[in-house]
């Protein structure tokens, strides 16, 4: 697997481990690097005595897609059936990490002691180059390829760093939870990366079609940022500038994720009326992470209920299709109208809170929020 890597060469590929590069791996684990997180030394040491016994085994037990190794050993002592899975080498010219994949054949469920199905670690003196997001990315196919809906990977709350790996990939956090004691106790949130779904996903009803933004969009979303009416909630009516770079963020998210906030066109005459669906909520939300159900109309698509119409569409999505447990909305406490939206559609009010990206004592900063479980 390694003929053909060129000597200096950046450009990270996955590899199946071999005896060939073997003597990479150990060299990096004598240097003190883990391909465990949590057990760090401890599994560097087990390893390092594994390889020295048995190089070949090692070596083959790196790809067990029929679980025919033996049963895996938590933090806490116990052991467990193993899953199938594998692990594969970062490789650029040289070892530069690892990545693994584990998974139940038939879902994308994972047992209760197994925190995610992708794992991975980069050499202290290669990180910061990409090798991480680059390596993540390869693993999109394979997990389509075992006919996952999606993977779950886990990072602690604070490791900015590895959540930078995972969004930029399109993985959505949903979930933030306490690790059990014996595998960190740390606070850590919980994301689902979407590989196996259509990409992009378009819903549509019996008058709209959601679908991807085009470059037609731009202009008759400018004139409805600059709105007043549209925008009273809001701190202030965008320019066109603006509005073209919003509109570039949320295209930019579809392709990514495969959904997003998506255009909103009325069936009838292909017209441009707006933009409705789901997105993660700001880290800084003190509700975050979540995925928020929203909408934006053109003044002139108000009173059809077009908005309702779009959200439902919306959460088919998020709880047929993505499999969400929740999804959140929220408006400025004096959007009485968007309110209304969120009664219809079944969600119920929460705390409200105090918009940390609005100033104090403005009037858009109080805000009342809304759920809705799957």
């Amino acid at each position: 697997m390694l003929q053909g890597a060129a000597e200096g060469e950046r450009e990270v590929r996955l590899v199946v481990p071999t005896l060939e590069a073997l003597p990479a791996y150990v060299e990096a684990l004598e240097r003190g690097w883990s391909p465990d997180n949590i057990r760090g030394a401890e599994a560097t040491r087990e390893e390092l005595d594994e390889i020295r016994r048995d190089p070949a085994g090692f070596v083959a037990r790196q790809v067990d897609r029929e679980a025919k190794g033996p049963p895996v050993k938590l933090p806490d002592g116990a052991r467990v059936a193993r899953l199938p899975g594998y692990r594969l080498w970062m490789w650029d010219g040289g070892f530069c990490g690892s990545i693994g994949f584990r998974w139940q054949p038939g879902t994308s469920k994972l047992p209760a002691h197994v925190l995610g199905h992708i794992g991975y670690a980069v050499v202290p003196w290669r990180r910061r180059e990409g090798h991480a997001t680059r390596a993540l990315g390869l693993m999109r196919e394979r997990v389509r390829a075992e006919g996952l809906a999606y993977a779950e990977i886990t990072s602690d709350a604070d490791n900015v760093a590895s959540c930078k790996v995972i969004m930029a990939n399109g993985g959505v956090a949903v979930e933030r939870f306490r690790k059990p004691a014996t595998w960190s106790g740390r606070e850590s949130l919980s994301f689902r990366w979407y590989t196996g779904e259509p990409h992009p996903i378009e819903p549509e009803t019996e008058r709209l079609r959601l679908r991807q933004w085009r470059d037609g969009d731009l202009a008759p979303f400018a004139a409805l940022n600059a709105d007043p009416g549209v925008m009273e909630h809001f701190p202030a009516p965008l320019s066109r500038e603006e509005s073209d770079a919003l509109a570039a963020r949320l295209r930019d998210a579809m392709a990514s994720r495969g959904w997003g906030l998506w255009a909103v066109e009325r069936r009838a005459d292909d017209a441009f009326l707006g933009f409705a669906g789901l997105t993660p909520v700001r880290r800084e939300m003190p509700f975050a992470p979540a995925v928020e159900i929203g909408w934006r109309l053109a003044r002139a698509a108000w009173g059809s209920g077009y908005a309702t119409e779009a959200a439902r569409a919306a959460l088919r999505v998020a709880f047929g299709t993505l499999e969400l447990p929740e999804v959140v909305s929220f408006t400025a406490a004096t959007n009485e109208r968007s309110v209304a939206v969120m009664r219809r559609l079944g969600m119920r009010e929460d705390a409200p809170f105090e918009h940390p990206a609005i100033a104090e004592g403005h009037r858009l900063r109080p805000h009342r929020l809304f759920r809705l479980s799957r």
